[in-house]
């Protein structure tokens, strides 16, 4: 399974994030692109180290409501237990549906 899978599976959960330079933030994902850019709602900014999946035992601080983190400066991203779940069914569900199409045949052009 490809990170992006499972961050896209995410989308609508609570996550943390942990950037390069050592912030934390943690929030709801509400939309990833092919870059792992990630765009969270509800925000709240630790200072210190995460701790497991949420940021509860560390201090809080003033956030901003919705925050945009660009994908080259992500350390890590620490997602609910559901999601691999969810994403493994998502990519059964497209896979089976991709088999039950009928093949498509090509006719020449009449010319």
């Amino acid at each position: 399974m490809l990170p992006i899978g499972l961050l896209r599976a995410a989308v609508g959960k609570a996550v943390t994030v942990e950037l390069k330079i050592g912030e934390v933030y943690s929030g709801t994902l509400t939309q990833v692109d092919v870059w792992m850019n990630l765009n969270l709602e509800e925000v709240a900014v630790a200072d210190g180290e995460p701790t497991g999946a949420s940021v509860a035992a560390a201090d809080l601080t003033a956030a901003p409501r919705m925050l945009h983190v660009r994908g080259t400066v992500i350390k890590s991203v620490t997602l609910p237990d559901t999601v691999w779940a969810d994403a493994r069914d998502e990519r059964v569900h497209r896979s089976v549906g991709e088999r039950e199409q009928p093949p498509r045949t090509v006719r020449p052009s009449r010319t």
